[in-house]
């Protein structure tokens, strides 16, 4: 009987151990640290990168813990106002490490304020490791963006200034590759993420020049790339024709 006890008691501890290895992660999301900070006209979100969720049958999430087996992740920052996807920035990296996601106030927000999710995907729908709901975003916050003037005349404070000739402002309607000019041989690593929304200052060959910065070299997309713009400002003015791409 004594062995049997025994063994009975060993099962039951590795049962348990088991048990605690895959423990559902309801207050542990709180350690990827995720915080916001409206700067200017940009909302700085920080976390730290979480581990990969594994996703049981029943719906409930739970973190992947084996350590040494794992050690980077893909998460998706959203932004939400009011039910609707805004933005979705795609962020990888090292577990544990800091990451940052800069967002640009470009609109006022129903009842003022905004959700911010990193979620396992960008489509809105996948599962959430920690969220910001609600994040307050004061009317004041756009009104004075939109007062701000930005420079149309090289300075060496602003090297790329926004051109006096602008032709509208567009919005990413799918995540696009940034060229440094109007040709597919002169693809960069940056990628811009959808919902976010750039000055158009030329068109041409089928891309649109963009306006980044003051400090950002102008940079060039496929025009299919960008809709338009449907904030209360711009009211969905139809962008400008950008011709072909070069046969």
């Amino acid at each position: 009987m004594n062995s049997l006890y025994r063994k009975f008691m060993v099962s039951v501890v590795v049962l348990l151990m088991l048990v605690a290895a895959v423990m559902p992660v309801f207050g542990g999301a709180s350690s990827i640290g995720l915080n916001a900070q409206t700067v200017g006209c940009t909302i700085v979100i920080d976390f730290s990168m979480p581990a990969p969720l594994i996703v049981r049958l029943d719906g409930k999430s739970f973190a992947k813990f084996a350590a040494g087996t794992i050690v980077s992740n893909i998460v998706y920052v959203n932004i939400f106002d009011d039910g609707n996807l805004l933005a979705s920035f795609m962020v990888s990296g090292d577990i544990g490490q800091p990451q940052q996601v800069i967002y640009t106030v470009d609109r006022y927000y129903d009842d003022e304020d905004i959700g911010i999710y990193v979620d396992t995907d960008g489509t809105g729908f996948g599962y959430t490791y920690n969220a910001i709901e609600p994040y307050g975003v004061p009317n004041s916050v756009y009104d004075s963006c939109q007062s701000e003037a930005i420079p149309t005349v090289a300075s060496p404070a602003c090297p790329y200034p926004l051109s006096p000739t602008t032709l509208g402002q567009g919005r990413v309607i799918f995540p696009t590759q940034v060229f440094w000019d109007a040709s597919y041989d002169t693809l960069t690593d940056v990628v811009l993420p959808v919902g976010t929304s750039w000055w158009i200052i030329e068109a041409r060959d089928g891309f649109y020049k963009l306006f980044v910065a003051c400090q950002a070299q102008y940079v060039w997309v496929p025009a299919e790339a960008l809709g338009a713009n449907f904030d209360v400002v711009w009211g969905g003015r139809p962008l400008p024709p950008a011709g072909n791409l070069p046969e």
